[in-house]
């Protein structure tokens, strides 16, 4: 992980692409701890709520996948 005096330089030095690049792999990997819990609640497809948290999943790996950008992988 980057520190944020090395954040910081690029920051101040115009480098843009780095901080981009971090920030959105931060984004990409806290979504998808948040999504975890709402996983467990898709497993059960009798349940009445099972509609709403596979749209909640769905919608939270297509936020993932834009964080992360076309370069990512």
């Amino acid at each position: 992980m980057i520190s944020d005096l090395e954040k910081m330089d690029l920051f101040i030095g115009g480098n843009w692409d780095p901080i981009e690049k971090i920030i959105r792999k931060e984004i990409a990997t806290e979504i998808e701890e948040r999504r975890k819990p709402f996983l467990e609640h898709c497993e059960d497809k009798s349940s009445d709520d099972y509609n709403f948290y596979l749209g909640v999943c769905n919608g939270m790996n297509f936020a993932t996948l834009i964080a992360r950008g076309k370069d990512d992988k």
